[in-house]
């Protein structure tokens, strides 16, 4: 997951994209005078929500687990951590009060409309803005989610990679060419990184598709079998419902139906 950054309306401001919750804090009160929020994310009771609260907990230093997977994680110092951050952005004006009734199109069209200059989105994010919403991709920059400069717990910080981190863990019968495909897309080969204006999901996803393409380190053909055997929302029907409960801790906290720890627990 990352941080669509409208790079035009920081600049028109005199701002530069915040690498920290601290410098998140300090862009508000100059967006805040010109009606702007300074971040946007959906906050109903949704699974949309529980994505984009995932991304800035793990920044943060929080796990969802134990270190065996036998209890949740996620109601400790970071997850309180975190949900008590975006209250304070809400409570300063910072951070839309509506968000606690959004899904991800309510969010894409605040940010896509230019009410908010940062989000955290999920690797489709720049197709919905410019296709969707018609928003001008010049204006557009990716960063890495914001982490706080002092983590809350003994983990380090981490960036929240989507249903694939779930498929490699063992869920699938073939992690290692779940392994293969994460490290192509990702890691291994710069071709899968050049940006496309046009493109209709990740990058990767267009140009590894494109006429001509070829990886030096794993061919399409082989690419492709292995995404095929190895990737996939995982079998195990606990991932969705933890989701749910998630989104709902950060609903209740954000709506102040209950105190954060509350919320959590």
């Amino acid at each position: 997951f990352i941080m669509p950054v409208n790079r035009h309306m920081l600049r028109a401001h005199g701002l530069e994209a915040p690498s920290t919750w601290e410098q998140m804090w300090d862009l508000g009160p100059t967006l805040k005078e010109s009606g702007i929020h300074t971040l946007t994310m959906p906050a109903g009771l949704n699974l949309d929500t529980a994505y984009r609260f995932l991304a800035l907990y793990y920044r943060a230093g929080g796990r969802l687990f134990n270190e065996d997977w036998s209890s949740s994680a996620f109601n400790g110092p970071a997850g309180v951590g975190t949900l008590t951050f975006l209250i304070k952005m809400r409570d300063a004006g910072f951070f839309p009060e509506a968000s606690t009734a959004y899904r991800s199109d309510e969010n894409e069209a605040h940010w896509s409309t230019e009410k908010a200059a940062l989000a955290i989105e999920g690797p489709w994010w720049q197709s919905v803005a410019a296709d969707h919403f018609g928003f001008d991709v010049t204006k557009l920059q990716l960063a890495q989610v914001p982490r706080p400069e002092k983590l809350f717990e003994d983990h380090e910080s981490r960036t929240l990679i989507d249903v694939v981190m779930v498929a490699i863990t063992g869920y699938t019968k073939a992690p290692d060419a779940a392994w293969e495909v994460v490290k192509a897309l990702t890691v291994e080969d710069p071709v899968w990184h050049r940006p496309d204006p046009s493109m209709g999901g990740m990058s990767t996803h267009k140009v590894a598709y494109l006429p001509g393409v070829e990886s030096d380190y794993l061919d399409l053909p082989v690419l492709a079998a292995a995404g095929q055997d190895g990737l996939g929302w995982p079998g195990h029907p606990a991932i969705t419902e933890i989701q749910r409960h998630l989104a709902d801790a950060v609903n209740m906290a954000l709506t102040g139906t209950m105190e954060p720890q509350q919320a959590l627990d």
